[in-house]
């Protein structure tokens, strides 16, 4: 997925299934605020078998939406299904 625009998450967790079940390891970046200016570090996900959920680390920022990268190898062919699942702040 790539620049996937939500809305300002408290929480984001990616769920990764796969058909053979394989490992996979996900790369994310998290960018809340303004895109060019604001920097953006990379977290590595540690590798585990599918079906794999993972809670993703969301940066402090502007209350506006955030930006996310996120990359899922996986060991082996395998036909994966990778779903972000988003819990918005309560104002």
């Amino acid at each position: 997925m790539d620049n996937a625009p939500v809305g300002r998450p408290s929480e984001v967790k990616v769920q990764v299934d796969a058909s053979p079940a394989v490992t996979v390891r996900t790369t994310y970046s998290v960018l809340c605020g303004n895109v060019v200016a604001d920097g953006s570090p990379t977290y590595y996900g540690a590798p585990g078998q599918t079906p794999l959920t993972e809670m993703l680390t969301i940066p402090n920022g502007p209350p506006t939406e955030c930006r996310i990268n996120l990359l899922a190898d996986k060991s082996a062919p395998s036909k994966m299904t990778v779903t972000l699942l988003m819990r918005s702040k309560q104002r």
